[in-house]
């Protein structure tokens, strides 16, 4: 069937162009995930598998390279997420550990006073870790010392067996007071506690401890207040504006991660010198890390590199078509590119169809063409008609094989039989520039 068609055209170049963002995409994530500190083995690994799939674009695959290039580029989101997520739940215990010992250190305190097992070394060292001084590791070594004093008389004596035996028995009647000081339930108060404690660290991972520092200070402060109905009141505050400040630091990362994801797309197509206005803010919102800047730029760049990339994907449809028309005999002219992208419709000439031609419409995007014999002249022989459609189907079918050659696609989305519709009448295009050989492919990088 080759009477008028409606025919979608898939170059190469389209495939490669969004192979080649996919890989800029991949890099991107590569560099996220090599930052957050991996070991040389699966460095080297995951660099090796980056090299066969770019090696890859070589190929005749490029949808299946593409997809392939996703998945990798998920795989390591996936990786870069489930860090995160340790990362969070690390500080997150941290700083639970850290508020326990603060807690034991005060409960200690007026333990030894009331045992009178203290002593002032002792006791200002539990100071020192209740005002969050020390290091995690020295605040639980002085919390042990501490529970040691309770546990273990202070008068030092040699015991015999029989004291040893008693001394055993108090000290397991001791023990459970002093594990409750360690293990208090999880209380409404509590469950608050470990809730504000999550969403700092999500907070201090996303924005660093001093952008944190106000929050935790909140916290400490909410420590010490009374497990009342206005205690309750300020962790629930400080509950939702931790959320909010995550939400938004969410935002932001997520922002920053798709500007940085663009402009390594746009730089991977050799585009920034078409482009330099919306590449230098993509840069400069990616450097202040601010989210109006980096949404602002976000939009107007992705709505420039979208039509850029339209532009040049109708380009290379356009010459597909014409290069391969070219080929098969048709005249094709300088300017037809040009003419077609801004006309909407152009005829070819083949010297061997004397009266008829080949007329070529569509929209600016070329992202569907119609394609169809045409008359130059009425004919009162309809038989003519049907043989310059006839010739014409069987050069449609060579241009479709040779696009295939050289790793171009056309897909037939509507057509009609010869025959089933009148020959349509155009007027020949006169003083068209002479004639060119198949046209040049060489077109800018897709995306």
């Amino acid at each position: 069937m080759s009477g008028p068609k409606v025919v979608r055209v898939v170059t190469r170049e389209e495939r490669l162009a969004a192979a080649r963002t996919a890989l800029a995409r991949l890099d991107n994530a590569t560099r996220a995930w090599t930052g957050q500190g991996r070991d040389e083995t699966e460095t080297n690994a995951t660099r090796a598998r980056r090299d066969a799939l770019a090696a890859a674009l070589n190929g005749n695959d490029l949808a299946g390279v593409a997809e392939r290039i996703d998945a990798e580029t998920a795989f390591l989101r996936n990786a870069i997420e489930k860090r995160r997520q340790d990362a969070i739940e690390a500080k997150a215990a941290a700083l639970q550990q850290a508020r326990q010992l603060r807690a034991n250190a005060q409960a200690l305190l007026r333990e030894l006073a009331a045992k009178g097992v203290g002593d002032a070394s002792l006791d200002t060292a539990l100071r020192r870790v209740q005002a969050g001084e020390c290091s995690a590791e020295d605040a639980g070594r002085i919390v042990r010392e501490a529970i040691g004093k309770l546990v273990v008389p202070a008068a030092a004596a040699v015991l015999d067996e029989r004291q040893r035996r008693i001394a055993e028995r108090l000290r397991a009647a001791e023990e459970p007071a002093v594990h409750a000081i360690w293990q208090a339930p999880a209380d409404p108060r509590e469950q608050r506690l470990r809730r504000i404690e999550q969403r700092l660290a999500e907070l201090s991972g996303l924005l660093g401890d001093t952008a944190a520092a106000a929050f935790a200070q909140r916290l400490h402060a909410l420590e010490s207040a009374p497990a009342d109905a206005r205690g309750n009141l300020l962790a629930d505050s400080l509950i939702a504006d931790l959320q909010a400040a995550v939400e938004q630091a969410r935002q932001t990362a997520a922002l920053a991660r798709a500007a940085q994801d663009l402009l390594a797309e746009i730089e991977s197509a050799d585009a920034v010198g078409s482009l330099s206005t919306h590449v230098d803010a993509l840069r400069r919102a990616i450097a202040t890390g601010a989210a109006a800047a980096l949404r602002d730029a976000l939009e107007a760049a992705g709505a420039a590199w979208k039509t850029h990339g339209m532009q040049q994907a109708a380009q290379a449809r356009r010459a597909a078509i014409l290069g391969g028309l070219a080929a098969l005999g048709y005249e094709v002219h300088e300017g037809m590119n040009t003419a077609l992208a801004r006309q909407g419709r152009i005829v070819l000439k083949k010297p061997a169809m004397t009266g008829f031609g080949v007329e070529i419409a569509g929209a600016g995007d070329a992202a569907r063409l119609q394609v169809r014999a045409v008359a130059f002249e009425p004919s009162p022989d309809s038989r003519r008609d049907r043989d310059a459609e006839t010739s014409w189907c069987a050069d449609f079918h060579r241009l479709e094989a040779m696009l295939a050659q050289q790793g171009d696609g056309v897909a037939v989305e509507k057509a009609l039989a010869i025959g089933a519709t009148p020959l349509k009448v155009v007027e020949a295009a006169a003083g068209s520039p002479a004639a060119i050989g198949p046209m040049s492919r060489d077109a800018p990088h897709l995306r």
